[in-house]
């Protein structure tokens, strides 16, 4: 990154190697990324989240999915049962890399897919992408003179945009 720019999302990676911890660390505190919990298993993940004060205190999580005890798949199973963490979005940081295995980890639930060895671009890119999507947006239509036009709006130019055109008639 060439200005240091400071990310205000609430991370939690997890991975079971200690070197791939440091290094997504690293990597996600050059892009400005600076509230970072790290689990080095799915069952330190899951106790990370039981000890969050809020619901909003992970706003998404970084997962391999290759992991002894419990692999990511059976963790993100575990994270959507749960109303709590069900909506937080989790993507899959690992080494497999086919195509065939991004389908299969799509389907499983992931919302989206890294792989490894992971391009510091990329992951900030994607997160920060995750991040627009976290804000909580209203779809609505309006008929102009060219016809129907579709926006996608923060709720509340929503609300202030349909206000207007309520008050306008």
């Amino acid at each position: 990154m060439s200005e240091h720019v400071e990310r205000k999302m609430n991370l939690l990676v997890v991975d079971d190697a200690p070197d791939n911890l440091m290094l997504l660390e690293a990597i996600l505190e050059s892009e400005g990324f600076n509230s970072i919990v790290l689990a080095e298993s799915a069952i330190e993940a899951y106790q990370k989240l039981e000890e969050a004060k809020s619901e909003k205190a992970v706003d998404l999580i970084l997962m391999d999915i290759m992991m002894p005890e419990m692999d990511g798949f059976q963790t993100l199973k575990e994270i959507r049962s749960n109303d709590k963490w069900s909506e937080v979005p989790v993507f899959a940081v690992t080494a497999k890399a086919m195509q065939s295995d991004k389908d299969v980890i799509l389907n499983h639930g992931f919302t989206d897919y890294i792989p490894k060895p992971v391009n510091p671009t990329m992951i900030s890119f994607k997160i920060v992408a995750a991040e627009v999507c976290l804000v909580p947006l209203v779809m609505i239509s309006l008929r102009t003179e060219t016809g129907l036009s579709i926006f996608c709006l923060r709720k509340r130019e929503a609300i202030r945009l349909f206000l207007r055109r309520m008050v306008a008639r």
